[in-house]
Parts: structure tokens; sequence; C-alpha cells
């Protein structure tokens, strides 16, 4: 079971985390106001969430293929059975 174990445990960036959820607010707040904007000017609801849809794609794609990766955390459990602990 220790193999499986091993194979399927994730490990945690606290650091990329927080940097990608703070990157992909301001990404998706300058999208949602573009993709206003794009679908007031030619006055297209079907633009407007057009717009939208791709971007958030775009963003959703970019922000964990590109940032989640770049500072991986390592943890090390504690002896006395307690919770893991992040050493940076």
């Amino acid at each position: 079971m220790a193999p499986l174990q091993d194979i399927f445990e994730g490990k945690i960036d606290f650091i990329g985390q927080k940097r990608v959820d703070s990157i992909a607010r301001v990404a998706l707040a300058a999208c949602t106001i573009a993709s206003f904007a794009a679908g007031y000017v030619v006055q297209s609801l079907r633009v407007t969430m057009g717009a939208f849809a791709l971007s958030t794609l775009l963003v959703a794609v970019v922000c964990t293929k590109t940032l989640v990766r770049r500072e991986m955390v390592t943890l090390s459990v504690s002896t006395d059975g307690g919770s893991p602990v992040a050493c940076v």
C-alpha cells in the first residue's frame, strides 16, 4: 500500500498557490471588464459571454501549468504523530 500512496501523494505548494490566487483574481477581473466592454461596443451578449469564457479558460490553463509548479514546498512529518510541517 505504501508504494501506491507514494505515487498518489500530492505535494502542497503554499507560496505558489497564494501567488496564483492573486494573479488569477486580477486577471479574471480584467477579463471581465474587457469582455463587458467588447460586448457593449458591439451590442452583443454572445460576444460578451464568448470572450469571458475564452479568457477564463486561458487564465485557468496558464495559471495551473506555469505558475503553480515553480516553488514546491517539502513537508516533514513530525515524529510525535502530529500534522505535517511545511519546510520552505
